[in-house]
């Protein structure tokens, strides 16, 4: 499979750079270009958020979706920030998306495909690039990786090293998700597996009815 995904790359012509040759919409402005060049050295240089092999089981996952063999659940907020995200939250969104997941498995007798929206939406399109307060005009609030929700010329000035300090956090966080998730598996057995016949062999299974029943 990675030689096909190789060989598509080549005859497309696709390069790492190539999208520099396209029209890129809601982009920032970044004054300083010698700095996002070095930035970007850097983004380079760090590992992969996802693998390719994440992305295949994927798309094998949302193939099985599209067949109905299986239900896609997807959660998370459109848009977060550096000062809100923490611990008890990733905790928190990862619990919920684990119950409803539980619960639609339960009621839909298929495998629940969870994506979630987290540990990374801190940047975000705007429907107009400017803002505009008592006349005075400046750049959209874009995200935390992007500027200061703060309105003043200095903090809505687009800096692009906010790009490293946002990965390095995500990097962090994939970890964290990555331990919460172990422990539910354990306790639920992988909610993605969970098939009724399975569920009947439990002694958990009067309580997902339960908590079927009451989320209906």
């Amino acid at each position: 499979m990675t030689k096909n995904i190789k060989k598509a790359i080549t005859t497309s012509g696709w390069s790492p750079d190539s999208w520099r040759a396209h029209t890129a919409l809601q982009q920032p402005i970044y004054n300083d270009t010698a700095e996002v060049g070095s930035v970007e050295s850097q983004l380079q240089a760090l590992p992969a958020l996802v693998s390719m092999a994440e992305i295949e089981q994927l798309k094998v996952k949302l193939a099985a979706a599209c067949n109905g063999e299986a239900f896609l659940l997807q959660g998370g907020d459109c848009a977060e920030t550096f000062a809100d995200f923490s611990t008890s939250s990733i905790q928190d969104l990862f619990k919920v998306l684990m119950q409803m997941a539980v619960v639609l498995t339960y009621a839909g007798r298929v495998p629940v495909i969870k994506v979630g929206r987290i540990a990374g939406q801190f940047a975000k399109p705007r429907s107009t690039d400017h803002e505009v307060r008592d006349g005075i005009s400046l750049p959209s609030f874009r995200g935390d990786i992007i500027n200061g929700i703060e309105f003043s010329a200095a903090a809505r000035q687009a800096e692009s090293s906010a790009n490293v300090a946002g990965l390095s956090s995500i990097h962090g966080d994939r970890e964290l998700i990555t331990l919460i998730h172990a422990r539910w598996s354990s306790r639920f057995t992988s909610s993605e597996c969970m098939e009724l016949g399975f569920c009947a062999r439990q002694s958990s299974l009067r309580t997902l009815q339960a908590i079927s029943r009451s989320n209906m």
